[in-house]
C-alpha cells in the first residue's frame, strides 16, 4: 500500500467533479438555492449518487477496469465542466468573504470543536482498515475487491450482504481501483462533513443559525460517529440523503416548488440504494408530505416523493432480484425465497439482530432514551465505545421537549425520528442503525439547546459546559479510537507493519498471499474478513449460504472429500472467535485430529491449515 496520504489530492477532484455535477442537476430541477451551502451539500449528495449509479452500470456491463473508469471520471468532468465554472469562482469568493470575517469568541471555539473532531475521523479514515472496521473487510471493501478482480459486478455466493443496495460500496469500488482503502473510506468520511454542513445549512433557513451549529458539532462529536467516519461502512450515506431528503421536503412546504418534492425522491431513492431499511423513514416523510397538502392533491404530492424514490432505487433491488429471487434477499425469505439460503440460516440472522438490545417490553420501550445512552454497549456487539451516542440527546432533547416552543421543522423531523424508533425498537436494537436518524435529533438537540441559551438566563451557562462537556467527550472518543493508527494514517509507519501488529488475521492472510500456490481456495472459519486475501476464498461457517451441506456430513472424513471436491486447499481459523460448541466446528477437530487438516501456519490466535483428502 503507497503512502495514505496521497488519497487526498486525488480524492478532490473527484469530489468537484462530483460537487459540479450535483450542483447542475440540482439547478435543472428547482432552479437557484437559497444559499451557497445548501447548493453545495445537495450539489454533493447528488454527484455522489450519480458517480455510484455510473460505477454501477460500468460494473455491470463489465468494463471494471482503471481505463474505463478514468474515461467515466473525464466524460462526467466535461459534463460537469459548465457549472464547475461557475460553482468554483462562487466557493473560491465565499472563503475570502469569510476570512474577512472577525469571529465571535463562541463561532471561533465551535470552528475549533469541529476542526479537531474532522482531524480526527479524517485520521481514521486514511488509517489501513483493521479490526475497528470489521464490516469493512468483510464485505463493504471486501466484495468490491472481488468486482475488480473479477473487472465486472457477479453474484457472491458465500455472503448474502453482497446482495444489500450497494450505492456506497460502488464509490468504494472507484476508491480501491485508483488507490486502495484510504481513497476508498474517504467517501465516507465526505458523507460525514456533508451531513454535518446539511444540519447547519437546513437549521439556518428553517430553524436558527446558532442550532444549526450546535446540532453538526453534537453529530460530528458522537463517538458511534466519529468511528464510522473513519470506517468504510454505510450508515452515514444513509443518514446524508434522508437528511437532504427531509431538507427537501421543507424547502417545498416553504416555498411551494414542486421541484423541491423531485429532489426529495432523489434523495429518498439514493438512501434506497443505501440500506433496506431507509424505507421506514422515507415512508414517515411521504405521510408527512400526505398530511400537510391533503386539501391540495396531497396523493399526488407523496407519490412523487414516493415514485421517484422507488425508481431511483429500483436497480439495486432488481439486480438483487435477478441473483437471487428476492428483491429485498435475504429478508422476507419466508415470503420471497430466495437463491442459496435457508429457513436455518434466516433464522439464525434474525436471532442475531434480535441478540442486541435490552429488551421489547412497553417500559423497555419508555427506557429507550436512558439505556441507549447509558448502556450504550448493550446496543452493539463491539467494545463499548463503539456503542456510545453520548448525552446530548438525553440533555438537550428534554431541553427542547421543555422550552422548545413550536418550530414547524424540528416538529416534522421529531415526528420522523419517531416512526424510526419505534421500527428500530421491535426490529433489529443495534446503535449503528441509529445514526439514521441522529442528523435529526441533532437538530433537535440544537434546537433545544439554543432555546435554552434564550429563555433561561441562569442556566445559559449550564447548558453551554454541557455541550463543551458532550463535545469533549467525543474528542477524546476520537482520540482513544485513532491514536493507535495515526502513524500509519500518515504514513511513518508501513500499513504491513501497523495491520500485523493490530489485526490479528493479517499475518495468516499474507502467508497465504505468499507461501500458496496462485490457484489455492481457502475457507474461512470464524473469521469472515477476507478483504487482505488475494486467493479465492468463502466464508465456511453454516448460517451464511447453502454452499456447504454441513447438516449431511457424519465425518470429517466426508467434509473433507467434499473439499476435495469442491478444490479447496487451504482452512483459515480464528480460534480467538471459534466457540468450539456447534456441530461442524466438532468436525473440523476431528479432521485436525487425523491429519487431514494440517497447520502450517499460526499468529496471533488465527492458524491456516492444508487441506488433505484422507
Amino acid at each position: 500500500m503507497s503512502n495514505p496520504l496521497i488519497a487526498i489530492p486525488i480524492f478532490m477532484p473527484i469530489v468537484l467533479v462530483c460537487l459540479a455535477l450535483g450542483v447542475a442537476i440540482l439547478r435543472a430541477v428547482v432552479g437557484r438555492s437559497h444559499s451557497l451551502l445548501e447548493a453545495c451539500v445537495f450539489g454533493a449528495a447528488l454527484g455522489f449518487g450519480a458517480l455510484s449509479y455510473s460505477v454501477l452500470a460500468v460494473g455491470l456491463a463489465g468494463a471494471l477496469t482503471a481505463p474505463f473508469l478514468i474515461g467515466l471520471l473525464v466524460m462526467l468532468a466535461l459534463v460537469s465542466f459548465p457549472s464547475m465554472r461557475v460553482i468554483l469562482p462562487s466557493l473560491v469568493s465565499a472563503v475570502g468573504s469569510r476570512r474577512a470575517v472577525k469571529l465571535r469568541a463562541t463561532d471561533a471555539l465551535m470552528l475549533l470543536g469541529v476542526s479537531i473532531l474532522g482531524a480526527l475521523a479524517l485520521i481514521g479514515a486514511l488509517s489501513p482498515p483493521g479490526t475497528t472496521d470489521w464490516d469493512g473487510l468483510a464485505y463493504h471493501l471486501a466484495v468490491p475487491k472481488l468486482y475488480l478482480a473479477a473487472h465486472r459486478i457477479f453474484y457472491v455466493p458465500f455472503t448474502s450482504h453482497s446482495n444489500f443496495p450497494f450505492l456506497t460500496e460502488m464509490l468504494y469500488t472507484l476508491g480501491l481501483a485508483f488507490h486502495g482503502p484510504a481513497l476508498a473510506k474517504l467517501f465516507h468520511y465526505a458523507m460525514y462533513l456533508v451531513t454535518a454542513g446539511g444540519i447547519f445549512a437546513l437549521c439556518r433557513r428553517h430553524v436558527n443559525p446558532t442550532a444549526g451549529s450546535i446540532g453538526a458539532l453534537l453529530f460530528m462529536s458522537v463517538p458511534l460517529v466519529i468511528w464510522e467516519a473513519g470506517a468504510a461502512y454505510a450508515d452515514i450515506t444513509t443518514a446524508m440523503y434522508l437528511l437532504l431528503a427531509a431538507y427537501a421536503v421543507l424547502n417545498w412546504e416553504e416555498s411551494g416548488g414542486r421541484g423541491w418534492l423531485a429532489v426529495a425522491g432523489i434523495m429518498s431513492g439514493f438512501a434506497l440504494g443505501t440500506k433496506m431499511l431507509a424505507l421506514v423513514p422515507i415512508g414517515a416523510l411521504c405521510l408527512w408530505v400526505l398530511w400537510l397538502s391533503r386539501s391540495k392533491g396531497g396523493l399526488r404530492s407523496a407519490m412523487l416523493v414516493g415514485l421517484t424514490a422507488a425508481v431511483v432505487g429500483a436497480p439495486w433491488y432488481i439486480k438483487t432480484y435477478l441473483y437471487t429471487g428476492n428483491p429485498v434477499y435475504p429478508f422476507f425469505s419466508n415470503i420471497f425465497g430466495g437463491r442459496n439460503w435457508s429457513p436455518a440460516d434466516a433464522e439464525l440472522y434474525r436471532a442475531a439482530q434480535q441478540a442486541m438490545g435490552m429488551g421489547r417490553s412497553a417500559l423497555d420501550f419508555i427506557g429507550i432514551p436512558w439505556n441507549v445512552t447509558m448502556n450504550g454497549g448493550a446496543f452493539y456487539d463491539a467494545p463499548v465505545m463503539y456503542g456510545l451516542l453520548g448525552p446530548a440527546f438525553l440533555g438537550l432533547i428534554g431541553a427542547q421537549i421543555l422550552v422548545g416552543g413550536s418550530n414547524r421543522a424540528v416538529q416534522r423531523l421529531a415526528f420522523v425520528s419517531s416512526v424510526f424508533v419505534c421500527a428500530w425498537f421491535f426490529l433489529m436494537q443495534n446503535a449503528r442503525y441509529m445514526i439514521t436518524v441522529l442528523p435529526f435529533l441533532s437538530i433537535i438537540a440544537g434546537a433545544g439547546a439554543a432555546t435554552a441559551f434564550g429563555s433561561w438566563k441562569i442556566g445559559r451557562i449550564v447548558v453551554a459546559g454541557f455541550v463543551v462537556m458532550c463535545v469533549g467527550l467525543g474528542i477524546v472518543a476520537g482520540n482513544s479510537l485513532v491514536i493507535g493508527s495515526a502513524r500509519a494514517a500518515v504514513g511513518l509507519e508501513s500499513a504491513d507493519s501497523y495491520l500485523s501488529r493490530s489485526f490479528g488475521p493479517y499475518d495468516a492472510h499474507s502467508f497465504i498471499n505468499n507461501a500458496t500456490p496462485n490457484d489455492a481456495r481457502v475457507l474461512l472459519f470464524d473469521e469472515p474478513r477476507g478483504f487482505y486475501l488475494d486467493r479465492p476464498y468463502i466464508w465456511a461457517d453454516p448460517g451464511h449460504h447453502r454452499l456447504i451441506p454441513w447438516d449431511k456430513f457424519r465425518n470429517s472424513d466426508e467434509m473433507v472429500r467434499f473439499f476435495g471436491r469442491e478444490r479447496y486447499t487451504h482452512a483459515v481459523i480464528n480460534w480467538a472467535l471459534m466457540r468450539g460448541k456447534e456441530d461442524y466446528e466438532m468436525l473440523i477437530f476431528q479432521a485436525i485430529g487425523s491429519g487431514e487438516f494440517l497447520e502450517i501456519f499460526s499468529s496471533n490466535d488465527v492458524s491456516v491449515y492444508e487441506i488433505r483428502e484422507p
